[in-house]
């Protein structure tokens, strides 16, 4: 592994690495809204930039045409673009900046040793591995024959979860001299995250909180439900999801730069990569432990949206509603590993059958990909070591992640959050009643804070919630 040291006082990666990224390796580059697109996208070098939604490729044109950093015209390339109108920008553009979907790089295959290619949120590239296989799979198959290329993102994956075509990639690290230190005000809500939600929305309408709230909650059905049960209309509120989604609500769907309102609403379109300005804007995540596609991974999802409020005089702090999960076992994350070890030894027997089918009768097996380790390919079946790791990386964030606060406070913890409390909602009002502590001795230090110090506001609703947990303690002190 290789660091770059990026000094203080330095915004931007432009300035610490001369406009120019690292090459054929994994760029973590630190933090979110380092400026390493449009390094890509500003300096001398023939770029491909390949993104994971149309949403980021608008976002950066967008930008590009109201701000002179940049000075290459940007040709967007997605499906629907025609290559006549790809040969045409190539052939009149001695410096080349395309934008492109993960399911249209191979448009581009033909020009990839005149460019270098940048895969952006590349982390993504794993969490979608299954619901947009075959767009990841073209990615990982055509990399190479790039240039250059260069992986990048400001939340890694853990080890265990790199894809296998990346494993030997060399990793290369920013670490920043200043970091921002971000604190996170996790709400757990006892009665339902729809109704802390509702509540935090209508705060935020009557004055009760200062600033724009922006909810970010990857379910079109939630977001319906918010809008019906918080009366929101276009006049407050600001909608954002994917162009591509067919379903339409009451109120508009818009864009990153559109104008800000006192609302806004926010799915994964928008989760990663999409810069966002709003100098009031505060930051809402919410995970629903019923609707598994909201629970975000604390190590990357949550990671990118505490940063995609660019200027937000708020953007050290952020709220997380979210809700245990329950679920009938109660395995281990190392419990459940062992599981999967097994699963992999009758994935490996089940191919060693189909394979010895002659080709007519296999050619009519089928495959339920989402719950096997393998995949048909030429008419036979192959062992897809990426299916375990996606799989162990389910479960870890529905299963072990959510299931207790603990786990929870524990991987903010681990990803470099800090996170002092957890708040509780029994009320269906998000109340500012802090739990004192996930264990005694954390009880015991919560109280020793605020005992003697008769200026803290705090105190009287720490030591009641202290003795409440522990009704011996007052006696015992």
């Amino acid at each position: 592994m290789k660091t770059i040291s990026i000094p203080k006082n330095t915004t931007f990666l432009s300035l610490a690495l001369n406009n120019t990224l690292p090459k054929n390796c994994i760029f973590d580059k630190g933090k979110v809204g380092a400026g390493g697109t449009t390094i890509a996208l500003t300096n001398s070098e023939s770029y491909i930039v390949c993104v994971p939604y149309l949403s980021l490729i608008e976002n950066k044109i967008s930008q590009s045409k109201t701000d002179s950093i940049y000075p290459y015209e940007i040709l967007a390339v997605t499906g629907d673009t025609p290559m006549k109108l790809i040969k045409e920008y190539m052939a009149t553009h001695p410096v080349k900046k395309v934008m492109v979907t993960y399911n249209s790089l191979k448009k581009l295959r033909k020009y990839a040793s005149q460019c270098s290619l940048l895969i952006d949120e590349y982390h993504l590239l794993f969490s979608q591995y299954i619901f947009r296989n075959e767009a990841v799979v073209d990615v990982l198959n055509l990399y190479k024959e790039f240039k250059s290329f260069t992986f990048m993102t400001a939340t890694v994956l853990e080890d265990e979860f790199v894809l296998e075509e990346l494993k030997g990639v060399e990793k290369v690290v920013a670490e920043w001299q200043d970091v921002l230190e971000v604190t996170v005000k996790p709400v757990q809500s006892l009665n339902g995250v729809t109704a802390s939600a509702i509540n935090t929305i209508k705060r935020f309408l009557n004055g009760e909180i200062d600033g724009n709230a922006y909810i970010f909650v990857n379910s079109l059905e939630f977001i319906k439900t918010l809008i019906s049960g918080a009366n929101l209309d276009a006049s407050n509120t600001r909608l954002i999801y994917s162009k591509s989604n067919k379903v339409r609500l009451s109120i508009p769907n818009g864009k990153p730069e559109d104008q800000a309102k006192k609302i806004n609403l926010i799915t994964s379109t928008a989760f990663e990569g999409c810069d966002i300005l709003d100098e009031d804007g505060r930051t809402i995540i919410v995970s629903d432990s019923s609707k598994q596609h909201t629970l975000v991974d604390i190590s990357t999802s949550l990671h990118q949206i505490a940063g995609r409020i660019r200027n937000s005089k708020y953007a050290s702090e952020i709220w997380h509603l979210f809700s245990s999960t329950r679920y009938s076992n109660d395995l281990t994350y190392e419990e459940y590993s062992e599981v999967v070890k097994e699963n992999i030894k009758v994935s490996h027997r089940r191919i060693d059958t189909y394979n010895a089918i002659i080709p007519e009768d296999r050619a009519v097996i089928s495959v339920d990909s989402d719950s096997e380790y393998f995949v048909k390919k030429d008419n036979l079946f192959h062992f897809d070591p990426n299916r375990v790791k996606f799989d162990l990386y389910n479960f870890k964030i529905t299963n072990h992640i959510y299931k207790t606060k603990v786990n929870l406070v524990t991987a903010y913890r681990a990803n470099g959050l800090n996170c002092p409390t957890v708040y509780m909602d029994r009320s269906q009002v998000v109340i500012d009643t802090p739990e004192v502590g996930f264990n005694f001795e954390e009880v015991v230090n919560s109280v020793k804070v605020v005992w003697d110090d008769i200026y803290n506001l705090n105190k009287q609703s720490i030591l009641s919630a202290a003795f409440t947990r522990y009704p011996f303690l007052q006696e015992a002190i």
